[in-house]
């Protein structure tokens, strides 16, 4: 089943790509803002006919030549508390010295069915990096629980951390979510629910190595 999953997470990067923002961009509104890229019906046939019972995510960003990291990690948080935190994947993004631009796309797969398996991916122009981890807690046997992405384009700024994924399991009554950075915005509103998973990821001007000994 992993192997089948990277399989279609590469086909559907590779799709997704096609009709997609260049690294020519000229539309000031797109440069430093993240999106998430809804799939096609040809897309999700593709997941149909596989059969695979996982949330797949992709979204795609455009940045200006002074990024030069990315961070991608998983939070979990039980009635507002962080019980820990899962690194997820850091890359470096090197200047391309033919664009002032650079562009990429964040892929998230989690399968459901038992204990979450989680598989994140990053593809930019220089390269790609993905890292698989599982979560093994109790409260994943609760069918009861949202899920929420990002609606809207959100603007990426240095150091500032965006929501991607939220994960809100309760009680018996029906879960609803706002939208992600309202998470972020009013952290207090975590203690609402019983557990939560918040998949975050933040865009620096630093390198790697220098993110890494600040954490």
């Amino acid at each position: 089943m992993k192997k089948i999953i990277n399989i279609l997470l590469c086909i559907l990067i590779t799709i997704s790509t096609i009709g997609c923002t260049s690294l020519n961009v000229s539309k000031d509104s797109y440069i430093n803002e993240l999106s998430h890229i809804r799939l096609t019906e040809e897309e999700q046939n593709i997941i149909d006919l596989v059969g695979v019972k996982s949330n797949i995510s992709i979204y795609e960003y455009t940045i200006d030549d002074t990024y030069r990291s990315l961070s991608i990690w998983l939070e979990t948080y039980k009635n507002g508390e962080l019980l820990d935190t899962t690194p997820g994947v850091r890359t470096s993004m090197r200047v391309d010295p033919e664009n002032k631009l650079k562009t990429g796309k964040i892929a998230v797969v989690v399968d459901t069915t038992s204990n979450y398996k989680w598989r994140i991916s990053h593809q930019h122009a220089n390269g790609s990096s993905s890292r698989n981890f599982t979560t093994e807690n109790d409260f994943e046997a609760n069918r009861n629980f949202s899920i929420g992405g990002l609606n809207e384009p959100v603007e990426i700024k240095p150091e500032v951390e965006i929501l991607l994924d939220t994960f809100l399991f309760g009680g018996g009554n029906p879960l609803y979510t706002y939208y992600n950075q309202y998470y972020v915005e009013n952290p207090e509103a975590l203690k609402e629910y019983d557990y939560v998973y918040l998949l975050k990821c933040q865009f620096s001007k630093k390198a790697v190595g220098e993110v890494n000994n600040q954490k």
